[in-house]
C-alpha cells in the first residue's frame, strides 16, 4: 500500500513512474487520498485487492474496507488474503491499518463500512458464529445476534451521533462479483435481493452490546445495490424488492434513541435495477441503471441506461424523473440540499465479458433540474472510474474500485463534458 495524497494533474504526467498507483487519463481538480495495487502486467495474479464498502461522514477520517481478488485472466474469483479495514485522512496523507475482521473471502457486502461526526465503524459476519459484530477503533460496539438457522451477512450500515444500523440479509448469493468489484457483473449468477433480512439498532457509544430490531424484515435489494440504505439521523430509507419493476421506498423515522416512531411505504415504480441511494434532511434520491444480472455469465446487448430520481422528505408522491436517458448509465448517488449528484459510467464488452468504466459526476439542481452539470475524471483502465459518491461539506468523494478521489463541489460549476 503506497501511503501517499497526489493531485491526478500530476498523476497525468507520472503515470507510467506509478505503476502500482492510479491511472489517470487527463487533469482534473481532484487529489486521489486513498489507492489500492492495480493488477501490474509484470504480475497480474499476485496480491490483488479492490476497495469494497466505504465510510465517509464528518469525521476527519475515511474508513474503508478492502477484498482480495483474482482478475478474470487469473482464474477470477476471491482471493486468498485478508479482507482488510483502513482509514485514511480527508486533509491529510496518513493511512493505517485497523485490522482484518477475520474474513478471507466473500462477496463484498459482508464487511461494510459507515462512519459519524466522530469515528468511524465496521460490521462483518463473525467467523465460526451466526452472528454480526460492529467494530470501531477502540473494539466491539455490539453484536447482532441472529433468529433463524440461514447465514446471515450485513447487508449495509448507517450511523449518526448517536446510533448504528445495521442491515441484514440472508446470504443467498450466486458466483457472481458484487458491484464494488473491477469485474462486475462477471463472472456467473449473482445474488438474488434478500427475502430474509432486517435492521437493527447500536447505540455509536456503547461497547459490546446487543443489537435491538428496528425492523423484523426488509427485503433488500442486495444483488445490485453496494449500500442497500441509508439514514440521515432522523429517518432511514431503502427500497424494497416487489418483483419485475415494481418496488416500495420505506420511510422509518427514528427518535434520537433509535427508536422507531413511524413508517411509510410507497409504491413506486423503477426504470431498470437500482444501484444508488442518498437522503439528507430535505430530500432522498436514487438511481436506477441497466439490470447487470443479465450479463453475469457475458451477453450481447447490453445498453446503457440511467434514471435520476428525488422527491422531498415527506412527500409520498412517486416522483417524475429528473433525468432519463440511455447515452450512459449512472451507478451511485448523493445529495445536499441544492442537488443530487451520481457516478456517470457506460458499459463496455472486453474479451465477451460486460464490464463497467465509471468516467465522470453528474450534477442535478433540485430547483432547475434542466441545469444538468457534469464532469469528466479520465481514469483509464479496465473496470475502473468512479461508481459510488459521497459529499462531505464542500468536498465530492468518487469511490472507484482501486482508489479514492476528492474534488470540490465547485469543480462541476459550468462544466458539461456529457450530455444527456
Amino acid at each position: 500500500m503506497r501511503k501517499s495524497l497526489f493531485v491526478l494533474a500530476i498523476a497525468t504526467t507520472l503515470g507510467a513512474c506509478f505503476g502500482e498507483g492510479p491511472a489517470i487519463g487527463q487533469p482534473s481538480a481532484a487529489q486521489v487520498v486513498f489507492f489500492v495495487t492495480r493488477p501490474s502486467s509484470d504480475n497480474p495474479c499476485g496480491n490483488n485487492t479492490f476497495i469494497g464498502s466505504v465510510g465517509i461522514g464528518g469525521a476527519p477520517q475515511g474508513y474503508v474496507v478492502t477484498i482480495p481478488y483474482q482478475p478474470q485472466s487469473c482464474g477470477g474469483g476471491m482471493a486468498n488474503g485478508p479482507i482488510e479495514v483502513f482509514s485514511f485522512g480527508k486533509t491529510t496523507s496518513s493511512v493505517d491499518n485497523l485490522g482484518s475482521p477475520g474474513a478471507t473471502s466473500g462477496t463484498n457486502f459482508q464487511v461494510h463500512a459507515a462512519a459519524n461526526a466522530t469515528t468511524g465503524f465496521w460490521g462483518f459476519a463473525s467467523p465460526g458464529t451466526s452472528a454480526l459484530t460492529v467494530q470501531t477503533v477502540g473494539g466491539t460496539v455490539g453484536t447482532v445476534l441472529a433468529s433463524n438457522t440461514g447465514q446471515l451477512s450485513v447487508a449495509g450500515l448507517a450511523a449518526d451521533p448517536s446510533s448504528i444500523y445495521i442491515a441484514t440479509a440472508q446470504s443467498n448469493g450466486g458466483g457472481g462479483d458484487g458491484p464494488n468489484s473491477p469485474r462486475f457483473p462477471c463472472c456467473g449468477s449473482l445474488a438474488s435481493p434478500s427475502t430474509g433480512g432486517g435492521i437493527y439498532q447500536l447505540s455509536a457509544t456503547a461497547m459490546n452490546a446487543i443489537a435491538t430490531p428496528v425492523v423484523a424484515s426488509a427485503n433488500l435489494f442486495t444483488d445490485s445495490m453496494p449500500e442497500p440504505f441509508v439514514g440521515t439521523g432522523s429517518a432511514l430509507f431503502y427500497l424494497e424488492t416487489g418483483g419485475g419493476t415494481a418496488a416500495t421506498l420505506t420511510q422509518i423515522d427514528v427518535d434520537t434513541a433509535g427508536t422507531a416512531t413511524a413508517t411509510t411505504h410507497t409504491p413506486i415504480t423503477l426504470q431498470g435495477k437500482p444501484f444508488g441511494i442518498a437522503a439528507d434532511a430535505g430530500h432522498v434520491a436514487w438511481s436506477t441503471t441497466l439490470d447487470f444480472s443479465s450479463f453475469g455469465n457475458g451477453a450481447s446487448g447490453a445498453q446503457d441506461q440511467c434514471t435520476i430520481y428525488a422527491r422531498p422528505i415527506g412527500s409520498q408522491a412517486q416522483p417524475s424523473p429528473l433525468l432519463s436517458t440511455t447515452k450512459f448509465s449512472c451507478l451511485g448517488v448523493a445529495v445536499d440540499a441544492d442537488a443530487v449528484y451520481f457516478a456517470i459510467a457506460h458499459v463496455e464488452t472486453v474479451k465477451s465479458e460486460v464490464m463497467i468504466h465509471g468516467d465522470g459526476i453528474g450534477r442535478i439542481p433540485f430547483a432547475t433540474p434542466s441545469q444538468f452539470e457534469s464532469i469528466a475524471l479520465g481514469i483509464q483502465g479496465v473496470g475502473t472510474g468512479p461508481r459510488r459518491i459521497f459529499l462531505d461539506g464542500d468536498d465530492i468523494y468518487a469511490i472507484d474500485p482501486f482508489e479514492i478521489g476528492k474534488l470540490a463541489k465547485q469543480a462541476l460549476r459550468g462544466k458539461a463534458d456529457f450530455t444527456p
